[in-house]
């Protein structure tokens, strides 16, 4: 049994070893593309469908949210210019978006790409497993289920860099 063992974790070295020592050359430093290690396999990298802990981790290097965790520990804004607070007793929160966050073509991001990917992932036809993360927006019920459509998710564009979410009561954890 300690021989299998062995042999397995010298084969994986080996492996994940024999991508180290490749040299990048000038033409790969300017190139676009982005290149990692996966520590487990990625199974998609679309934020709405994903599941498992590789494409957590893979999506995680690319894509940022409203918020993210410094080294610390402690949540702080990424696209958002500020942590908000906030108002209509806790159920409505406003977003103002910092104008110089791009996508990987260059063109800014906007409310509105927030927008349609809130309303993706609790679009029935998405299937996303991970749309009762946002159960607390306001008609979520309705449009996961199919009896209306996404565009009545209380989330909206007010501008194009300012986003604002509805929810059906007030949530601690939102805060």
């Amino acid at each position: 049994m300690k021989k299998i063992v062995v042999s397995v974790v010298g084969l994986v070295s080996v492996l994940v070893l024999s991508a180290c020592g490749k040299s990048t050359s000038s033409k790969d430093a300017t190139s676009r593309t982005f290149r990692t290690t996966a520590q487990t396999n990625v199974i998609t990298v679309d934020p709405n469908r994903a599941t498992d802990v590789g494409s957590y981790l893979a999506i995680s290097q690319v894509v940022e949210g409203l918020y993210k965790q410094n080294n610390q520990g402690k949540i702080v804004p990424s696209v958002a210019t500020k942590i908000v607070q906030p108002t209509n007793g806790g159920k409505t929160y406003t977003f103002n978006l910092r104008h110089d966050a791009k996508w990987n073509d260059g063109s800014r991001v906007t409310a509105g790409d927030f927008v349609a990917s809130f309303r993706r992932q609790v679009d029935p036809k998405t299937k996303s497993q991970r749309a009762g993360h946002l159960s607390d927006i306001q008609n979520y019920d309705a449009v996961n289920s199919g009896k209306a459509a996404p565009s009545k998710l209380g989330v909206k564009a007010i501008s194009k860099y300012k986003l604002q979410l509805k929810l059906s009561h007030p949530v601690p954890y939102y805060n």
